[in-house]
């Protein structure tokens, strides 16, 4: 519901996935949303074994479901125990729809289902954006943004507004090359 972009087909995208769905039945197959639901349901009836995890670093965390999120939440008490970070604008995972807007909402909702008698406490989930790029020169992420910017307006709920990204180098003015004649 949250893609605009689609309100006009839901229905027909809902029978698609059913349709998905009946096939990995028949198959005997699974997708890792089907993984992480079983790892999760298998978490709530016995004890994971293995040592105490006291935090985790999750790097690229844009390529991984919210569903993931939702099964490494379970195992640890404070949101300060785990750390993630990502670029939206590098997600190379098929299909994926992450989003941190997303991510806040279930750690939110999280953190008031661990300890509902203080919603009122701080949110201990802090959020930081690094838009100084070191790595490209400033004609490129002129270009990068100006994409971005299409991308927002076009597709206002398909990805998170973030500052545009600063270069410190200066460099040529990029072009578009369409192939050989």
């Amino acid at each position: 519901k949250k893609y605009p972009v689609f309100c006009y087909n839901r229905d027909e995208i809902y029978d698609l996935f059913e349709r998905y769905e009946k096939m990995k039945r028949w198959n005997g197959d699974y997708d890792s949303a089907d993984r992480t639901l079983a790892i999760s349901h298998a978490a709530e009836t016995r004890m994971l074994g293995g040592p105490h995890i006291h935090e985790v670093y999750i790097d690229e965390c844009q390529d991984n479901q919210i569903i993931d999120f939702a099964l490494i939440l379970k195992l640890f008490n404070h949101a300060d125990s785990i750390f993630m970070a990502g670029d939206i604008a590098q997600c190379i995972a098929r299909g994926s729809s992450f989003r941190f807007q997303d991510l806040r909402a279930l750690m939110h909702q999280w953190e008031l289902d661990r300890n509902p008698m203080n919603h009122n406490q701080q949110n201990t989930i802090k959020k930081f954006e690094l838009n100084v790029n070191y790595r490209s020169h400033k004609g490129i992420l002129n270009l990068a943004a100006s994409v971005i910017e299409l991308l927002s307006d076009l597709f206002p709920d398909s990805i998170d507004k973030l500052l545009p990204e600063r270069g410190v180098v200066d460099g040529p003015q990029p072009f578009i090359f369409k192939g050989f004649r």
